[in-house]
């Protein structure tokens, strides 16, 4: 069976290779995670100004206006911007998901490999057992007929 040992080395590469593309994808997840939040907050904020806007305007400061439309008008942008990294993240992550499947199905190959190799060794070992034995058995066949 030490042939089998010329498997272990490939096999643990593409079970390393495999791993590191796994925590390539979750730091992808991750981002885009991060950015969705990001995102989340954002939105969140601009209707809270919204909402700060109306009652401001319910009380009849109108100057403050001006103040609205720059905080609205920054949160727009960051908006945009999130959204422009989101678009960014969301392609790394589709590649990082690629890239982890491939991965996956080049250790399986190997594991695939190596299992079949293994049992084709415990089948040459059974059938150089079996002719053993029937060697024997025919040994002493013909040992007990010349006696």
């Amino acid at each position: 069976m030490t042939d089998t040992f010329t498997f272990r080395p490939l096999l643990t590469l593409r079970k390393r290779d495999e791993d590191v593309s796994r925590q390539a994808f979750a730091a992808a997840r991750a981002e885009v995670e991060a950015v969705e939040a990001r995102l989340s907050q954002l939105r969140e904020s601009l209707l809270t100004q919204n909402q700060v806007a109306r009652q401001v305007i319910a009380g009849g400061k109108v100057p403050w206006l001006g103040q609205y439309r720059r905080c609205v008008e920054d949160i727009l942008a960051a908006i945009d911007e999130q959204n422009a990294l989101l678009k960014r993240a969301n392609e790394v992550l589709a590649r990082r998901r690629e890239e982890l499947v491939e991965a996956m199905k080049q250790r399986q190959a190997v594991s695939d490999l190596k299992e079949k190799f293994d049992r084709q060794l415990a089948a040459e070992d059974d059938r150089r057992q079996t002719k053993e034995q029937d060697d024997v058995h025919a040994s002493h066949s013909a040992f007990g007929k010349e006696g």
